[in-house]
């Protein structure tokens, strides 16, 4: 699996775990969740809670096809 970030217009109450998470992303576009886990120093569980956070937002998807 793939995370890929979306253009959002509007990215008002982001907490830090979150704008750290885009960062990386903005980063590697085509980075993937275990790479965030480890770059960023948190669990697969709590990466998993954030990314659906971003997801509901619209602020990210992710892309299952991994070529």
């Amino acid at each position: 699996m793939r995370i890929q970030k979306m253009n959002s217009q509007y990215m008002t109450d982001t907490k830090p775990l979150e704008y750290e998470l885009l960062n990386e992303i903005a980063r590697e576009r085509m980075i993937t969740q275990a790479n965030l886990s480890d770059r960023l120093g948190i669990t697969d569980g709590s990466m998993n809670w954030c990314i659906k956070q971003l997801i509901y937002r619209g602020w990210i998807e992710r892309d299952r096809n991994t070529t």
